[in-house]
């Protein structure tokens, strides 16, 4: 179930020191190993007999907005009983409501009416007083028995007023039997088993095959699964598998979801395996549906809304779902743990030499992962490191996440008062510090569970799936450029990777607009500089001319066309002849220096609509002033992987609404996923948002400015009569704003003409130089996720900050009038 997990037969089982079991047919993985955790020996009790115990059938439920109104007029006929007698009196019904309307053929009404239900209990309350009216049994009969009539005669006149909605099969306890006591074992919850990257896998196929048949989603997603999580006290750790039981199942498959469930969900070890099992929390009678709480999340707010509830309990959350999206409960990922910390934390991961420090040690530790084992099996070095600096940030966030958790909800409260006015009898439900706390826990198991499915993908694909790799093997994503190579990608002559150099891309986007009279001797001119000054950084071989020569010969036709009056350029025959032997030499200038001579040649340049050279001079600024340029990385490891075809099957096409039940389990399509090159490093970027089907994509259109530098051509139309969009002096003033306040944001489209491509591939910025600086220094990890005014002030000291020359610059140089 994980890279390097094949069984292998005949081996010889051996006990360590410490009491530790090896058995070679049982790798290490899932099943459970004795660690720091308190060993409690479990028991397999018998389960609840379908049948005879409990019973498969339809079930029915209303929305917790119908469980108020059900209680209101309740309360208009019983005013003297408190709120729990009359939520008590609910259940009975919604009890009920399963043994009145039984099973309906399948071209029945979805939606019924609580009348016939309401009617049928009141019924069988007169009944059960045998004519005793006097005491206080019979009384409390009567009078309940009243108020269900008062509700059946509502449910008539409104019958959309008080709907009653179809679940699907549930499970309830047998009517006749003697009921489920508090502490029975249920059921154990069975299904296929899948490791994060082959289930995420299947789930992109499904996708894929919906899509392809222009389906779309109807409803919300049905639940058929179940996460299986290695305790973090396990010796191998924290992990998840995930158990399917859409296709191999028993009938805890059908249990239902309840806000204030009667079931409770526990893993047990028991015969030395993991175990899934349901217990009974409290005492359920017969008739009674089982139901437990799903705890299931989604970041899709259109999923929330479809997935209503239908459990009728008082403390009805109106969804199943939790929302879970990146604003949710997000302040510290919000301060320290956006794409450029991120980003900082992988490429000074892969700097980092020898183990963690101590204290990000006992951060993995503190959420279950431990170096060397389960999932860091074999990891490479710099992935511990970027594991280690992400559980620290697990550990700030919990630190910091309740005062902002409370704060947030006083503030609600506040508004929902104001809104309300001064008349309004509306209380805030009480929430503390130690509310937000549990809070914050949920918070850190989500971010635990994320961190596990990240590095089981993360595994898969630096391992090469089926070829099984090394994982220890592979080098970081990202590759550290030297300066001589760096100066190739800027100021090169040839193609580097497939791409021509930044220098090299210029001078053709300036073509167009050079074509006649002095613009076309300036350009040349500049050409002429360009080579003189390539040559003086990159130096020269002895076996190729470099960019501004080459570039040269191709442009000098059109160029001498233009201007042949033009004395000056019609006697200059000499760039026509071939060029003179050259013998080799080093480099006389420095990267640094060649950018800034092309910064301040081409913020002398007067800008047209169509030719933005002040845009590229502040480009080629911040090229200037970055320190360090990176690629991404062309090992094996990091390449794209074509893994086995997947099968889908018509009711994983149909996984929405009522769809599945309705389906068959044929196989219906065949999916080849192809993992895109760097998909890896692009999960480790995203590592708490585990959904995303392309997440290189997401992070490549992410880093615009802050990790990446976009390209000169977004300075240069195609054609001198047009001009440059978003290039406008409001333009330019949101753009020093945001670089001033909030420089660690991607540049908005709003703020100029950024573009997306990065022909030259690189990934560097002054931004990003300083934020790897801060990470270092322990930003995002051992601080940065409370307030700012709640920093001490060494931490505000080491939080990071932009180079004040790079702004400087920027806000100083002359303005050019556009042409």
């Amino acid at each position: 179930l994980e890279p390097g997990g094949d069984r292998v037969a005949g081996g010889k089982i051996t006990v360590a020191a410490n009491g530790e079991v090896s058995d070679p047919n049982r790798p290490p993985g899932w099943w459970p190993v004795l660690g720091e955790w308190p060993k409690v020996d479990g028991e397999q009790r018998r389960h609840k007999k379908l049948g005879e115990e409990v019973t498969e059938q339809e079930t029915y439920g209303v929305d917790y907005v119908t469980a108020r109104d059900v209680v209101g007029v309740f309360k208009e006929v019983l005013p003297e009983y408190n709120d729990d007698d009359l939520w008590r009196l609910s259940d009975d019904l919604m009890m009920r409501v399963n043994a009145s309307y039984g099973p309906m053929s399948p071209d029945a009404p979805a939606t019924q009416s609580l009348a016939m239900a309401s009617e049928d209990l009141a019924t069988v309350l007169e009944r059960s007083t045998g004519g005793r009216y006097s005491d206080e049994e019979g009384k409390d009969n009567v009078a309940r028995a009243k108020a269900l009539w008062k509700l059946a005669r509502y449910a008539r006149q409104s019958p959309e007023m008080f709907a009653v909605h179809r679940k699907g099969f549930g499970v309830v306890c047998s009517p006749g039997s003697a009921g489920v006591k508090a502490g029975d074992l249920v059921v154990d919850f069975l299904g296929e088993m899948s490791p994060p990257w082959a289930w995420q896998a299947k789930q992109d196929a499904i996708k894929t095959a919906q899509k392809n048949r222009g389906m779309r989603e109807a409803g919300p997603p049905e639940f058929y699964n179940m996460q299986l999580e290695r305790p973090p006290g396990d010796a191998e750790g924290f992990s998840i598998l995930f158990v399917d039981a859409m296709h191999y199942n028993n009938y805890a498959a059908r249990l239902s979801h309840s806000c204030d469930p009667n079931v409770e969900v526990s893993l047990k070890a028991i015969e030395g395996m993991y175990r899934i099992n349901f217990y009974a929390k409290r005492d359920v009678k017969p008739g009674e549906e089982l139901c437990y709480n799903y705890h299931s999340c989604t970041d899709s707010m259109k999923e929330v809304e479809a997935a209503f509830c239908l459990c009728a309990a008082r403390r009805c959350r109106a969804s199943y779902l939790a929302f879970v999206g990146e604003q949710s409960n997000g302040h510290a990922l919000a301060r320290c743990h956006r794409v450029i910390e991120r980003h900082a934390a992988l490429l000074v991961a892969g700097d980092a030499v020898g183990p963690p420090a101590p204290s990000a040690t006992r951060a993995m530790e503190e959420v279950g992962l431990r170096c060397g084992r389960g999932l860091l099996r074999d990891a490479p070095n710099w992935l511990l490191h970027y594991v280690a600096w992400a559980a620290s940030f697990m550990r700030e966030e919990l630190r910091a996440l309740p005062r902002d958790i409370l704060n947030e909800q006083r503030e609600s409260a506040a508004k929902q008062a104001a809104k309300d006015g001064p008349n309004s009898k509306w209380q805030p439900p009480p929430f503390g510090l130690g509310d937000a706390e549990i809070e914050a826990l949920a918070v850190r198991e989500i971010r635990q569970q994320a961190m596990a499915i990240c590095l089981s993908k993360v595994r898969y694909l630096l391992g090469r799936g089926p070829e099984k790799a090394r994982i220890a093997d592979a080098p970081p994503p990202m590759k550290l450029l030297t300066e001589a190579e760096a100066a190739r990608r800027i100021f090169g002559a040839a193609r580097v990777d497939g791409a021509p150099s930044l220098l090299s891309s210029l001078i053709a986007l300036m073509a167009p607009h050079a074509r006649h009279g002095e613009d076309a001797v300036a350009h040349a001119r500049f050409v002429s500089e360009a080579e003189q000054i390539a040559e003086d950084v990159c130096g020269y071989d002895g076996e190729c001319d470099d960019v501004a020569a080459a570039l040269l010969a191709a442009n000098a036709a059109d160029a001498a066309d233009a201007a042949d009056d033009d004395d000056e350029f019609d006697d200059d025959d000499s760039r026509r002849s071939p060029a003179k032997p050259r013998s080799p030499r080093a480099p006389t200038k420095s990267l640094r220096e060649g950018l800034f001579w092309l910064r301040d040649r081409l913020a002398a340049m007067p800008p047209t609509r169509g030719a933005r050279h002040d845009i590229a001079a502040e480009l080629v600024h911040f090229h200037a002033h970055c320190s360090r340029y990176w690629v991404v990385s062309t090992s094996s490891h990091h390449q794209a992987l074509r893994a086995d075809p997947i099968e889908v099957r018509e009711n994983e096409v149909h996984s929405y609404g009522v769809g599945a039940e309705g389906a068959s389990d044929r196989v219906v399509s065949r999916i080849e996923k192809t993992y895109k090159p760097g998909t890896a490093a692009g999960s480790l970027l995203t590592w708490y948002k585990q959904d995303q089907a392309d997440p290189a994509g997401y992070v490549a259109s992410q880093r615009k400015g802050v990790v990446s530098i976009p390209d000169l051509c977004c300075a240069y139309s195609s054609r001198p009569e047009v001009a440059v969009t978003r290039a406008g002096q409001r333009e330019r003033n949101a753009w020093m704003l945001a670089l001033t306040e909030t420089p660690e944001l991607p540049w908005p489209s709003a703020t100029g003409p950024w573009g997306v491509s990065n022909q030259q591939r690189l990934m560097g910025s002054p931004i990003l130089d300083a934020w790897m600086n801060a990470v270092r220094n322990g930003w995002g990890g051992e601080f940065g996720g409370v307030a700012r005014e709640r920093l001490s002030e060494r931490e505000r000291a080491l939080a990071p900050r932009v180079d004040p020359e790079v702004l400087e610059w920027l806000l100083n140089r002359p303005q050019w009038t556009v042409r």
